[in-house]
């Protein structure tokens, strides 16, 4: 046995094992993204906000970070999602 924790070449991981892993990996995955999607609107409109009271001019910036914040938030969505990504966020093996 190699002194590192890494299993070696014969000692790999039944198939059954993978699959509970991958769509677990998945349904957390489908349980962030809406809220992330739901927080970058909320975080943008909340900054928008903001400087509405600041400089007093009404909604616009509300409503101009708000869309920010949606344009955000979908650019996450596909970049987590993304064929070059495995869906976490990180590259394939």
């Amino acid at each position: 046995m190699p002194l590192n924790d890494k299993p070696e070449a014969s000692e790999q991981t039944p198939k059954g094992a993978q699959k509970v892993v991958r769509y677990s990996r998945q349904a957390a995955l489908g349980m962030e993204l809406p809220f992330t999607m739901v927080g970058t609107v909320v975080f943008g409109g909340f900054i928008g906000y903001l400087l509405d009271k600041w400089l007093h001019t009404g909604p616009w910036l509300m409503t101009v970070f708000g869309a920010i914040g949606f344009v955000g938030g979908i650019r996450e969505v596909i970049r987590r999602l993304s064929v070059e990504g495995n869906g976490n966020g990180s590259k394939p093996d």
